[in-house]
């Protein structure tokens, strides 16, 4: 595994320092801590768990079309598509964030974009199904769907 943190489009950024193959294992979280509150350096875990000291993934940006997904239950980074050596790597923050603590204007300029990247709790269920969402994520999507109901 080779990563690089270099300058990307938008600022800094996380890219391939080697090629990877979809499906590809690229990087697995350890050394990190959980704390109950969410910063703008942590990636929520659970419903109410953050982790924090993400190593060279502080550096990955967001897209609405990611290069990678990031599985909260294995603590992993893993390629959902081919992606060339020097490429930058993102990942849909929406898919491990409930809310953000940053919410942010997104100018990836694909046609799908969600335009102002607020969490998950924000979009709709078409937009969230187009993505791997963790579980916890659609838990709390879940609630809050049954409660609007009710």
């Amino acid at each position: 595994m080779r990563l690089e943190h270099n300058n990307c489009i938008f600022g800094k950024g996380l890219v391939a320092g080697k090629a990877y193959q979809s499906g590809e294992l690229i990087f697995r979280l350890s050394n990190y801590s959980i704390q109950d509150k969410a910063t703008h350096k942590t990636i929520q875990i659970s419903k109410d768990k953050h982790i924090e000291n993400l190593d060279i993934l502080a550096n990955l940006n967001h897209s609405c079309r990611p290069n990678t997904v990031f599985d909260v239950e294995s603590l992993t980074l893993i390629a959902i598509n081919n992606i060339a050596y020097g490429e930058e790597m993102t990942f849909f923050y929406p898919s491990t964030e409930w809310i953000l603590e940053r919410p942010f204007a997104c100018h990836c300029g694909f046609p799908e974009c969600v335009g102002f990247v607020t969490g998950a709790k924000f979009l709709t269920s078409d937009i969230l199904q187009r993505y791997f969402i963790n579980p916890h994520i659609w838990e709390l999507y879940n609630m809050l769907i049954s409660c609007s109901i009710s």
